[in-house]
Formats: C-alpha cells, structure tokens, sequence
C-alpha cells in the first residue's frame, strides 16, 4: 500500500454518506486544474475520485448507490473514461 492508499482505505467506510477529501495532500500527486474551453478538469482528482468509488464498490456499496458530483461536464468525462 502506498500512503495514499492508506488514507483513502480510511476515507472509505459504507456507513458514511458523504466523504470530502483535500486533494491538496502531496500523496496524492499532481492535481493540476486545466481549462476545457470556458470549463475546467482535473485528470489528478478524477483519478483519485475513481479509485475513490472503485474502493467503495469492493466494499460492498452497489454502484447504482454512489453519486459523484461535479459542476464541470469536462471534469465528468474524465471521471467516466
């Protein structure tokens, strides 16, 4: 496990219903936010978001029970790809 495996297998607990994570943490990586015409994405935090949900689902949440939000539709795409 790395050290961002460690505090996401933290993060992650079916009995929460809502998890907020600073991606500013350096475990994490670069999570560089880049202009999509007048939209924004952030390829490092979509990453994190799925292997967020990815954990979730080994855990025993049925996907069709995770939302995953975002303001920007490019930021949605990456997270879907």
């Amino acid at each position: 496990d790395t050290e961002s495996d460690t505090i996401l297998n933290d993060l992650v607990d079916p009995r929460r219903s809502v998890v907020f994570l600073d991606t500013d943490n350096p475990h994490f990586g670069d999570c560089l936010e880049e202009r999509v015409g007048a939209s924004f994405r952030n390829v490092g935090e979509a990453d994190l978001v799925a292997r967020i949900a990815a954990m979730f689902v080994r855990r025993g949440v049925p996907p069709t029970d995770l939302s995953i939000i975002s303001p920007y539709r490019p930021q949605l795409k990456c997270i879907q790809e």
